[in-house]
């Protein structure tokens, strides 16, 4: 399973980490919205994480839509008012923060990506 975090939180991405440690995956995790650009136009993915706030998410949301429209994907912000926006952007999964590993099994469940 190959899966894209794109986000600069390192709580998060270690919650994350730990989620996975017993799944054979492959994650590949961006700072910015270019560099999710550039791995997105090379590689291909089983979903995404995205973990920016707000309408930096949501920015992010819409990369990964444009680039690969059938994508599940899961958002984490830290803005509840979001979650409108999540659905009109056909995400997978919408969460406020804070992310622990039982709204991640949740998420995963949810998209059934376990």
């Amino acid at each position: 399973m190959k899966i894209l975090l794109c986000g600069s939180q390192k709580d998060c991405r270690d919650v994350i980490d730990q989620s996975f440690q017993t799944v054979h995956t492959v994650a590949v995790a961006c700072d910015y919205e270019e560099e999710l650009l550039r791995y997105m136009t090379k590689d291909q993915f089983d979903f995404a994480v995205i973990l920016f706030d707000g309408a930096d998410g949501m920015e992010a949301v819409m990369t990964v839509k444009r680039q690969q429209p059938d994508l599940p994907v899961i958002w984490f912000s830290n803005d509840k008012g979001f979650a409108a926006q999540s659905y009109r952007l056909n995400t997978a999964y919408f969460h406020e923060k804070p992310i622990t590993p039982q709204i991640l099994d949740r998420a995963f469940n949810c998209c059934q990506l376990t």
